[in-house]
């Protein structure tokens, strides 16, 4: 794919992150795959072959609810397909434009702190500018912190996965930390510093390591009761924002749809305060979703595609999955990523 292709296909994967841009047009990648003509270069290998069984085994409990339930709904999971085509479509100068993108939006985060506002669509009141904590998280040009902050800690797996100069990547490792703090979404916040740690010991030098350890020690003793203050939000006990309340009623309806789930259909639990909520973490949902069974194998197909080139951002992606629905919305930015990385090219940079 030519650079004006990779700078197009980059920006339609961005764009339906922004606020007021509905997620469904994810599907527009593809659709300009299918224009392009780019489509016909994936080679349909064993992966795909073994998807389209996941796929096929899915669409046919689907039937099996419509037809004895009577429920009517999209048949989502087939997405999987047009996000194993895109991913295999992407390459490095698309990751680069994609990044070039993410840290773009990181200037409007700026210019909210400037303004005292968390998103300057909501032409929200001025709020109190108390950095690194709930109270005040710019979000850029997104409609909230889990998705912000899931871009920014994107971009830092894409920017370790980049060939570029050292100083040049680790500049923007720490730039990135920043936004991410300001951003202050603990899941992102944590996540990355568990790869930072996998992927400092494995590729930087040992003056970079020391340099990096250094800037890392001196930061959290300098802000570390205000952040640990902020990440349990001034609670006495561990915080999880519900979650343990959503966990619970989850953990209810898989022990009493634990084969087969909710047949396909995504679950969601009704929540205190009587919205509808995901069950916030992957293992749940697709257990909720599918069941066991398939959600075995799935998990067994992954385990088998982690090699040493992608072990690093596919277990990062896997240890977010525990506090947020990152990957298995259908197609997303993290679901299409997370394919790229599964089936990337054992030639590819080994991290």
């Amino acid at each position: 794919m030519d650079k004006t292709n990779s700078l197009f296909l980059a920006f339609l994967l961005y764009i339906p992150s922004l606020y007021f841009i509905p997620n469904s047009l994810y599907i527009l990648p593809f659709i300009f795959l299918l224009i392009t003509g780019n489509y016909k270069k994936v080679k349909f290998d064993i992966n795909f072959l073994i998807l389209s069984v996941f796929i096929f085994t899915l669409l046919l409990i689907y039937l099996f609810n419509i037809v004895y339930n009577e429920q009517l709904y999209f048949f989502w999971f087939i997405l999987w397909l047009t996000n194993y085509i895109v991913a295999k479509n992407i390459n490095q100068t698309t990751l680069r434009y994609l990044l070039f993108f993410i840290i773009l939006e990181t200037f409007f985060i700026w210019l909210e702190v400037f303004l005292g506002v968390e998103n300057i669509f909501l032409h929200a009141t001025q709020a109190d500018t108390l950095l690194f904590s709930y109270e005040f998280r710019p979000l850029g040009l997104s409609d909230g912190s889990p998705l912000m902050g899931q871009k920014l800690f994107l971009a830092i797996l894409i920017l370790l996965h980049l060939n570029i100069k050292e100083k040049t990547k680790l500049f923007l490792i720490i730039y990135l930390l920043l936004m991410e703090l300001m951003v202050f979404n603990r899941t992102a916040i944590l996540t990355t510093a568990f790869v930072l740690l996998l992927y400092s010991f494995n590729r930087f030098s040992i003056f970079w390591k020391v340099v990096l350890s250094i800037t890392g020690v001196l930061f959290v003793s300098t802000f570390f009761q205000t952040i640990f203050t902020r990440f349990n939000r001034d609670q006495e006990e561990i915080y999880l924002s519900g979650r343990d309340y959503i966990w619970q009623q989850g953990l209810e309806f898989i022990k009493e749809h634990l084969l087969f789930g909710n047949l396909t259909q995504k679950v969601h639990i009704t929540y205190i305060d009587a919205t509808s909520q995901h069950l916030h973490n992957i293992y749940l949902q697709y257990i909720g979703n599918f069941g066991i069974i398939f959600t075995f194998f799935y998990l067994l197909f992954v385990i088998i595609n982690i090699k040493k080139n992608n072990f690093i951002y596919i277990s990062a992606i896997l240890l977010y999955g525990i506090f947020q629905y990152g990957i298995g919305w259908g197609i997303s930015l993290m679901d299409i990523l997370f394919f790229y990385f599964l089936f990337l090219p054992k030639r590819s940079l080994v991290c």
